[in-house]
């Protein structure tokens, strides 16, 4: 009878989780609401230099300003909000948890523009400067990049992705 007993808790143990699994795959996807942009937003304690070097030295152009917030537009939906870290909800620190990654495929453009920026501070590789690298472009396994500071100090990295991959 324990035999018994034993088997047919098994066999219900394996009806449940047989059901458990075809319910948990019948969920419907939730599909989240549209979104018509993502705005990284970083804080300055000297907001005309860093709005300066995205308007005039990268070219970006403004979409909002008033006066302690200015958000650029790198591309459709891609926004930067440079705020005034006096009056903004955050405060400008000196170690950055964030950095912002900009996909191009012109990156050597990217790059030559960059370069003509007077002052322009690059980031380094593990202690290698960058400019030793081809046309100043460290090439990695997916990916060609190059980083360097923006007036605030994060971290700008611009990259391609390689023939036949995409993160």
């Amino acid at each position: 009878m324990g035999l018994v007993r034993k088997s047919m808790r098994h066999a219900c143990c394996a009806v449940l989780a047989l059901f458990a699994c075809a319910s948990m795959a019948a969920q419907p996807t939730r599909k989240p609401p549209p979104v018509t942009a993502l705005v990284t937003n970083f804080y300055y304690r000297d907001l005309p230099a860093a709005r300066k070097w995205y308007v005039e030295e990268l070219g970006f152009p403004v979409v909002y300003d008033d006066g302690w917030v200015v958000i650029v537009e790198a591309g459709p939906g891609m926004q930067i909000a440079l705020v005034d870290a006096a009056k903004g909800a955050l405060k400008a620190v000196n170690d950055k948890g964030a950095m912002l990654a900009i996909e191009t495929d012109r990156l050597e453009d990217w790059y030559d523009r960059v370069r003509a920026i007077k002052g322009i501070e690059w980031y380094p590789y593990n202690g290698e400067d960058p400019r030793h690298f081809k046309h100043g472009i460290r090439e990695h396994g997916d990916y060609a990049e190059f980083r360097v500071l923006d007036p605030g100090g994060y971290i700008i990295e611009f990259y391609r992705w390689k023939s036949g991959h995409h993160g």
